[in-house]
């Protein structure tokens, strides 16, 4: 790769697609607002969550806890801080 081609600083990939992300995009606008709420309730733990999401009957999520934390303190591409 030639130096011409090295990315601006602050337009480098966080890394792969956040499924959380991806998930809200293919949400309902009230599931989608629910999961925000959710993941900004400090009561939930991300386990807890990530176990609840996946029995879901209506609409089974499986995202893993890690995954939930990282867009939950805003790691991913999105940046949205909600804890």
């Amino acid at each position: 790769m030639a130096i011409s081609e090295l990315a601006q600083p602050g337009k480098t990939n966080r890394g792969p697609t956040c499924l959380v992300c991806v998930a809200l995009a293919d949400l309902s606008d009230k599931d989608a607002a629910a999961l925000r709420g959710h993941l900004a309730n400090r009561a939930w733990r991300f386990t807890e969550l990530s176990d609840a999401l996946a029995a879901d009957p209506d609409t089974p999520l499986d995202l893993k806890p890690f995954i939930l934390a990282r867009h939950a303190r805003g790691q991913c591409a999105a940046g949205e801080k909600l804890r």
